[in-house]
């Protein structure tokens, strides 16, 4: 039937999508509409082939039981030919027979419909098949592009974020944070060092005055007494 044929033309694109293309293209948009909208269209597709499927089935149904009443009549009409042909009635035999070939006739379209029909089915089934797994595919795609973009979304609030503490510490009239952090380490160094100066200031007895001019006269009287003994 055309209309089977345009529809199974249908699926076959979708069907031969390639989906890491469709990824890729989604990730450029950094937006998952690309391959959302390919999975509605798989969908749509999908439902109508399940109606087609359906509604040839239903076909399919209805012929086999007109093709078991040909048949029946068929079987019926060559009976009552054969009675007839003992009776000797040959006229009547006659026509009976016509009505048995007539109604075998009928039986050999119907089959040939039947048969028909039902390749068509395994065609539309083995397609159904093909975009069933395609969408599983798309949509299992869809979900690894969705975490890919969250984390993308996520790694780039946490460079804004840096950049707004930096533009805070500017304007806070900080450098930045490390600056800060290197100038508080000098002060604390600096005081440091002041401090051991002033430790080494006070553990060195020379450094007391009343100790240093004792010094100096215990220096001079020895200075005296050396010149004495001279």
């Amino acid at each position: 039937m055309p209309e089977n044929n345009s529809l199974l033309g249908k699926i076959s694109l979708l069907t031969s999508a390639n989906v890491h293309s469709l990824l890729d293209n989604a990730l450029k948009a950094n937006s998952p509409a690309v391959i959302e909208e390919e999975i509605r269209r798989a969908e749509q597709s999908r439902d109508q082939l399940n109606n087609v499927i359906a509604s040839m089935m239903g076909n399919i149904r209805v012929d086999q039981d007109s093709l078991k009443q040909q048949q029946a009549l068929a079987e019926k009409a060559d009976a009552d030919a054969q009675a007839l042909v003992a009776l000797n009635n040959m006229a009547m035999a006659g026509i009976k027979v016509k009505a048995k070939l007539g109604y075998l006739a009928q039986a050999a379209t119907l089959q040939k419909s039947v048969e028909t029909e039902q390749a068509d089915v395994d065609k539309l089934n083995q397609a159904m098949a093909a975009l069933n797994q395609k969408i599983t595919d798309m949509k299992n795609g869809l979900q690894d592009l969705t975490r890919a973009l969250e984390m993308a979304k996520t790694e780039k609030r946490a460079v804004r974020s840096i950049g707004d503490m930096s533009k805070i510490l500017e304007d806070n009239g900080t450098q930045s944070y490390f600056d800060a952090a290197k100038k508080q380490q000098a002060t604390q160094e600096s005081a440091l060092d002041l401090t051991l100066q002033q430790h080494a200031h006070l553990t060195d007895p020379s450094a007391d005055p009343d100790v240093a001019a004792e010094l100096a006269r215990m220096q001079q009287r020895l200075t005296s007494a050396s010149g004495s003994n001279k």
